[in-house]
This record gives C-alpha cells, sequence and structure tokens, in this order.
C-alpha cells in the first residue's frame, strides 16, 4: 500500500510539470512542434521511469545504502563473457537514439552539442542510479553505448532533415 502511495505520488509530479508546460511553455507553439515537444518529454520520462523510477520510495532507504563504486572498466562484460552484454549493448544504444533524434528538432543545436547532452544525460542517469536503486550498479559502459545511440540518432536526424523541412513549409503556407 505503501509503495503505491509513493508511486502515485511520482505520477502526480509528472503529469503537474506535463500539464504546466502545456499551460504556460507549449502553448505558444504550432501543433507540429508541440507534439515533437510533447514527444521529447515523453521520451525522457521513458527513461527515467525504466532507469531511475520510483524516486520518492527509495528516499527513506537512501541514508542506509552502502555506495557501490562505479565499474571504470568499458566492456567488462563482454570481455568476460557475463550474462547478456550485446542485449544490454543493443537496449542502451536503443534508448538514446530518441534522444539524438527528437532533440534538435526542438532546439536549434550543433551535432557535438546533441552528443553531449546526450552523454551528460547518461552520465546523470549512471551517477543517480547507485545512489537510489538497491540493484543498480553504474557503468561506463552504459554512458558509452548511451552516448552511441544519441550520435546515431542525430545522423538519423540529419538524413531526415530535408524531409523536416519540407513538411514545415508545408504547414506554414
Amino acid at each position: 500500500m505503501r509503495s503505491s502511495m509513493y508511486v502515485f505520488l511520482d505520477v502526480s509530479i509528472v503529469l503537474i510539470v506535463l500539464f504546466m508546460l502545456q499551460k504556460y511553455k507549449w502553448s505558444t507553439l504550432d501543433p507540429l512542434r508541440q507534439i515533437v515537444h510533447k514527444l521529447f518529454f515523453i521520451y525522457c520520462l521513458s527513461v527515467i521511469v525504466l532507469t531511475i523510477f520510483p524516486v520518492s520510495s527509495m528516499i527513506p532507504q537512501l541514508f542506509y545504502k552502502p555506495l557501490f563504486s562505479m565499474n571504470m572498466n568499458a566492456f567488462s562484460d563482454v570481455f568476460k563473457g557475463y550474462g547478456n552484454y550485446y542485449q544490454q549493448i543493443a537496449l542502451n544504444i536503443i534508448l538514446f537514439i530518441p534522444f539524438g533524434l527528437l532533440l534538435p528538432m526542438i532546439k536549434k543545436l550543433k551535432g557535438y552539442q546533441v552528443i553531449l547532452l546526450g552523454f551528460s544525460f547518461s552520465l546523470m542517469i549512471e551517477l543517480i542510479q547507485p545512489l537510489l536503486l538497491f540493484s543498480r550498479v553504474s557503468d561506463v559502459t552504459d554512458i558509452i553505448t548511451n552516448t552511441t545511440g544519441a550520435l546515431l540518432g542525430y545522423l538519423l536526424y540529419l538524413s531526415f532533415k530535408p524531409l523536416l523541412r519540407k513538411i514545415a513549409k508545408a504547414q506554414g503556407e
């Protein structure tokens, strides 16, 4: 019962933020840009839910949890043949492709900026995970593969950029 209350609190906070963004920030945008902004917001929330949530339910235990160091040996699972490392690498790359694809549609950014922001978002997740989740350990491989996903997403954006311009131009007419 108590954990469902925390999940309800987390979801409520997310919905309030979404409502505030819609009312005060996105209402001035044209419908297509609103859709892109909402997709990016939902994407970021999904990444956070998959990697960190429920945050508020973990706060009471936060102070009693031993801290684990970050695995700084890149691709050590691959070299040692542990578990389902190919699946983990593929999923981490796929997880960040939408980041590199949608972010430049929201804000005009250069490729290195998108990659740097993807790296920063991944680093933030990896630094928070061991603090809040008992079963998670930070891993430099995740940061590398997530950043690679952001790069691939940006390359996808570049390939669709001419089509996006035509859509935007047609909508403006």
